[in-house]
């Protein structure tokens, strides 16, 4: 499961489709940390990329690069802790090299296995992480990112991004 930490302040977080990549992220954090990929595959197929911070551990990208399996599955209504925020994830995740003089990513890549699944609508796209029930939600903008009671991410739900035809912006 992957572990919320806390929250940290983002200005803005905006969503993304184009014809090849079904929903692209991106919160507008400070960044003081080189990055740390998290590639996340589900056992009934789907491929999930989150770029996170080394040294705080924030989410600052979500990228689904093959769509999970769709289940039939709506957001719970929950608390919205704290607007304008992304959340901070574990960063145990990543293995560490720890001298006396300073603490690195031994490596910035990591694979993990999440149940993953998708619900999508013509307004809203949901990827879930887990079966758990959400407990509350961090939210910025339209963006809602859902944790459980125990601060396992659960779900992260955007609107549905148009989808941008690379041609045209060419």
């Amino acid at each position: 499961m992957l572990k919320v930490l806390d929250r940290a302040p983002s200005e803005i977080a905006y969503a993304e489709a184009d014809p090849w990549i079904p929903l692209k992220l991106f919160w507008r954090v400070r960044r003081t940390g080189s990055a740390l990929n998290l590639y996340v595959t589900g056992p009934g197929g789907g491929f999930v990329e989150m770029g996170v911070d080394s040294r705080s551990g924030v989410l600052y990208s979500l990228v689904i690069i093959e769509l999970p399996p769709a289940v039939d599955r709506r957001l719970q209504i929950g608390p919205v802790v704290e607007p304008a925020v992304s959340p901070v994830l574990d960063r145990a995740l990543w293995p560490w090299r720890v001298t006396p003089d300073y603490t690195e990513p031994e490596r910035s890549d990591v694979d993990v296995e999440e149940k993953l699944s998708v619900s999508q609508t013509r307004e809203e796209i949901v990827l879930w992480l887990s079966e758990l029930g959400v407990h509350k939600y961090l939210a910025c903008g339209e963006v809602k990112v859902g944790i459980s009671h125990e601060s396992d991410l659960v779900c992260i739900a955007a609107p549905t991004p148009p989808i941008i035809d690379p041609e045209l912006m060419g």
